[in-house]
């Protein structure tokens, strides 16, 4: 669950960092200062699986198995819905600053 949990986190990351990147890119040639990209590989992408790793186990199961596939119906939800969600919320942004 622990691995799943950090597949599906880098995953997110990955794509998110990637469209947002180029975007930048793409709409005005910007690019991401060096502090920013420390600041996200070490501050949340080191600490963050850090503190997933130290989860524990709850006392009481939930009704349902959890997944065990990569590539599983959940799995690609769990990666697809907040991926979307950034990218909706990063045009969301760009049209607030657009018209003002």
């Amino acid at each position: 669950s622990t691995n799943m949990a950090t597949f599906q986190y880098f995953m997110v990351y990955a794509f998110t960092l990637t469209t947002i990147r180029t975007i930048l890119v793409w709409h005005g040639a910007l690019n991401l200062g060096e502090y920013v990209w420390v600041t996200m590989d070490i501050g949340i992408g080191m600490i963050m699986i850090w503190t997933m790793t130290l989860s524990k186990p709850t006392g009481e199961l939930c009704h349902y198995r959890p997944t065990a596939t990569l590539l599983g119906p959940r799995t690609l939800s769990a990666i697809a819905f907040p991926y979307i969600t950034a990218i909706i919320t990063l045009f969301v942004g760009f049209g607030l600053l657009w018209t003002k």
